[in-house]
């Protein structure tokens, strides 16, 4: 509690965040971001419990705060990293239209792999998807 009421009020929001199941109020993972926005990135990240996989719940919590995040003009790309080999990780950031960049930093001795969203990419299917919704 002190580190957030001494945090800098638009440091507000970049942490961790519990995803709880609104019909019965239960903890189903988590979601968020390493930090404020540096050099124009965020990088976020998410878990969820084992009992609650692949029920969209991750997916859901990632576009929500994928889209909070593009509200900052800070923010010009988001970024994730996950294992190689972490295929229901990679599938989330693929259903949020993150794109495969490269190798990622080594983490606790781990090679990692690389996915980015940019704000422009982000705009442009936002701006498709608005398209889809007024034609219908």
């Amino acid at each position: 509690m002190a580190s957030l009421q001494k945090a800098e009020p638009r440091a507000a929001g970049w942490n961790l965040w519990f995803c709880i199941r609104r019909d019965q109020r239960e903890l189903v993972g988590n979601a968020g971001f390493k930090g404020g926005p540096k050099d124009g990135f965020v990088e976020i990240g998410y878990s969820t419990l084992e009992a609650h996989q692949r029920n969209g719940y991750c997916t859901e919590a990632m576009r929500t705060l994928i889209g909070w995040a593009f509200q900052c003009r800070d923010v010009q790309s988001v970024i994730a990293h996950t294992l190689p080999g972490l295929v229901p990780s990679i599938r989330v950031m693929e259903k949020c239209e993150f794109l495969f960049v490269g190798e990622g930093p080594i983490e606790d001795g781990m090679r990692t792999v690389r996915y980015e969203l940019p704000r422009a990419r982000f705009q442009a299917l936002a701006s498709q998807r608005a398209g889809a919704v007024g034609e219908s």
